[in-house]
């Protein structure tokens, strides 16, 4: 009989560790960029958590100005 496991969630948002592991930067990078650079970010419960369509939308926004890496 099939199993009817229940496919893999896709996270809503990263914590800070994710989004730093998502992006290939350290955690002290992803608040260097929350605070200086307005990456979207909630706070839940004293944590900070990076949404995903926000990082998504911030990140290209940033690729398409020329502030991204690919362009420094």
């Amino acid at each position: 009989m099939p199993r009817n496991d229940p496919a893999p969630l896709e996270p809503l948002a990263y914590s800070i560790r994710g989004a730093a592991t998502a992006l290939s930067v350290s955690p002290r990078q992803i608040y260097t960029l929350i605070e200086r650079d307005g990456l979207p970010h909630v706070r839940i419960g004293g944590r900070h958590l990076i949404p995903v369509e926000p990082l998504r939308a911030w990140l290209s926004a940033k690729l398409a100005a020329g502030t991204g890496a690919a362009h420094e």
